[in-house]
């Protein structure tokens, strides 16, 4: 009887140690899962902590590159100021001088602005970066996913085939098209000091020629078309530049 008890008592002993181990063994499980855990969190915020100092840095970028946008609207603004005013000082004298060697000189002196032109094109280089590094998931804004593309893509398209080709055009046409028309001999003589039987400056008729009087209509009205233009464009700008200051505070 008594080695029966004694025998109760190990085999209860024992059970109670395997039950202890049982537990430990648990409990060690848990605190290795629970460091995994741990582990992988940190990872987690590390990473988005990183993505977040990359975001912020694109961000800085492509808003230095935005405000270099707004400096060159209004360089463009400046210039097709100056260009729109000469254009109606031509005019005018078309109107009250009329055909005199007067007229023409006056209107030589200003072929340099009448036949030059501005476009406004973006320095999208920050925005080039973000995209060839397949990193634009990194822009957190739903906003600047959308408005940045499409305004890049918008400015590309005047330049390439919408308004501002247009200006440019027309600036290439005028000069094609008119210098005919103010090639005469006095002219040669002066830079050339050559005499060739063309005519003479008081026979060169501009005031009269519809052709030149449609090449100067159609270059201002193209002016008008590019300001309304690179208007919206400069109102985009500073859209995209608030939100990117509201993420970057």
């Amino acid at each position: 009887m008594i080695n029966f008890f004694r025998a109760l008592r190990k085999d209860s002993s024992a059970d109670k140690n395997i039950g202890m181990y049982l537990a430990y063994a648990l409990g060690e499980i848990v605190l290795v899962v629970i460091g995994i855990l741990i582990a992988l969190q940190v990872d987690n915020w590390n990473k988005e902590n990183e993505n977040r100092e990359k975001e912020r840095k694109y961000l800085s970028e492509i808003r230095t590159n935005l405000q270099e946008d707004l400096r060159n609207i209004d360089m463009v603004f400046s210039y097709n100021k100056g260009k729109t005013a000469c254009i109606n000082n031509v005019l005018n004298d078309f109107g009250k001088m009329k055909n005199t060697p007067q007229m023409v000189v006056r209107f030589s002196s200003s072929m340099d602005t009448l036949s030059s032109f501005e476009v406004f094109n973006t320095n999208k280089i920050a925005f080039q970066n973000l995209m060839s590094s397949a990193s634009i998931d990194l822009i957190q804004n739903d906003s600047l996913r959308t408005l940045l593309p499409r305004y890049y893509n918008e400015v590309s398209l005047s330049v390439q085939s919408g308004t501002q080709q247009r200006v440019a055009q027309s600036s290439r046409k005028f000069v094609d098209e008119v210098g005919p028309h103010l090639m005469n001999r006095d002219m040669l003589q002066r830079f050339f000091n050559v005499e060739i039987p063309i005519k003479s400056i008081t026979e060169v008729n501009l005031a009269n020629n519809e052709l030149v009087v449609h090449d100067l209509f159609f270059m201002e009205r193209m002016i008008v078309s590019q300001n309304a233009e690179i208007k919206q464009y400069r109102e985009d700008v500073m859209q995209l530049i608030a939100i990117i200051n509201a993420e970057l505070e």
